[in-house]
């Protein structure tokens, strides 16, 4: 629906958040934000 692949998109969030991505933008890693971010 958001044209992200389920299995990478939570494997690299977890990854994200393990190695302290800051909560301030949490939003940047929901799945319609982050398929944006990740195609530029």
């Amino acid at each position: 629906m958001n044209d992200v692949d389920p299995l990478t998109h939570l494997s690299d969030v977890l990854t994200r958040m393990v190695n302290g991505h800051p909560h301030s933008e949490i939003d940047d890693l929901l799945p319609w934000a982050y398929g944006r971010h990740r195609k530029l």
